[in-house]
């Protein structure tokens, strides 16, 4: 496993003033990045961090992110917590929290003007929590080529199975083409300078245009993703369109006024 990564938040809690009035607090649930922190070392956990924000810096720009010390709270001090949000700053991230700190840290956090974070059990999910739908495997299982053996012509990068889950494929160069033939199963990631192209499903995430290209487009024959970029403007899984969500027909997803816009192929 490697450690100070991004991973889903998916039911982090806050409130917030509605403009209504100054009055009303409402509860609402966000999709957050964790950075989750372990044993591996802060120096080389920060650098593969910063490793894996390299691969979209459009995307994770000023990205609120909340710290995650479940692993490393017992060794924990004060002075490395403060440390760890002048890095992810350094890093372009935005820390708005610390959870699963011990009860002596949160005290001091609290004192220190750091807000404590509570999540609870079973509302966060790393990469390796995914499974890929019986289903997917049943019909992806003959004649299927794992997704470490590309075939790359180019500026052009060929995948003949499904991507699955916790596995990333990263085509690069200024309009490259990632081609999927299979499905994109949930937790797994498709990144690309260029297009996408998924000819089986996208049910995890597909970031195109990483490199700031608006220009690019993402193309799947059924759209169920859990996120969605372009250039770095995004949207995720809660927050796709009801056409679209409920929709089984193939879908175009391009920036159109600065925004991510989705088309059904009824509509092209």
């Amino acid at each position: 496993m490697m450690y100070g990564r991004l991973r889903s938040l998916r039911s982090f809690c806050c409130w917030e003033v509605t403009k209504r009035s100054a009055n009303i607090l409402v509860s609402k649930s966000f999709n957050l990045p964790t950075v989750r922190l372990g044993t591996g070392g802060m120096e080389k956990q920060i650098h593969e961090l910063g490793k894996k924000i390299s691969l979209a810096p459009g995307f994770y720009k000023n990205a609120p992110v909340v710290i995650d010390a479940e692993e490393i709270s017992a060794h924990l001090t004060m002075e490395q917590i403060k440390q760890i949000y002048q890095n992810l700053v350094e890093l372009h991230l935005q820390p708005i929290g610390v959870t699963n700190l011990s009860q002596t840290l949160q005290k001091e956090a609290q004192d220190s003007g750091i807000p404590i974070i509570t999540v609870p059990k079973g509302q966060t999910r790393t990469i390796k929590e995914f499974s890929t739908p019986k289903k997917e495997q049943d019909t992806m299982k003959e004649n299927a080529q794992t997704p470490e053996s590309p075939i790359v012509l180019g500026e052009r990068k060929e995948i003949l199975s499904t991507v699955r889950s916790g596995q990333q494929v990263y085509a690069r160069g200024p309009k490259a083409q990632l081609i999927i033939l299979g499905n994109v199963s949930s937790g797994a990631e498709v990144l690309s300078d260029g297009d996408i192209h998924i000819h089986g499903s996208l049910f995890g995430r597909a970031l195109a245009g990483i490199s700031g290209d608006e220009e690019s487009r993402i193309y799947t024959k059924s759209m169920q993703a859990e996120l969605v970029a372009i250039g770095g403007l995004f949207t995720s899984g809660d927050s796709l369109p009801d056409p679209v969500e409920a929709s089984t027909l193939p879908c175009m997803v391009f920036v159109s006024e600065k925004k991510l816009s989705f088309a059904l192929a009824s509509a092209f």
